[in-house]
């Protein structure tokens, strides 16, 4: 059962410093998008909108979609996997 957050409701996403890199270095998306975030030992958290993470994914995707390097098509596809579990376990009311 997914968890039922208002509209425009953030959440607190938590990111590797492996992934803010990926994000920022590997997609057309936002690059300042982790300045808000929170350092928690070794992770960073962003406050982000479930249409925010959706954007996110999108862009995800398609650099994934162009990508070359096996290697950096591994790490995006993982990441592209944990923000859809983080979709799917929200449901905005």
């Amino acid at each position: 059962m997914k968890k039922k957050i208002p509209e425009g409701e953030t959440i607190r996403f938590r990111l590797t410093p492996a992934e803010r890199t990926l994000v920022r270095d590997e997609t057309f998306y936002d690059p300042d998008f982790a300045n808000l975030a929170e350092c928690e030992g070794n992770a960073f958290v962003v406050p982000l909108t479930l249409l925010e993470i959706d954007e996110l994914l999108g862009y995800v995707a398609a650099a994934a979609n162009h990508c070359v390097d096996k290697k950096l098509l591994a790490k995006l596809d993982r990441f592209y996997d944990k923000l859809q579990s983080c979709l799917d376990k929200y449901e905005e009311i």
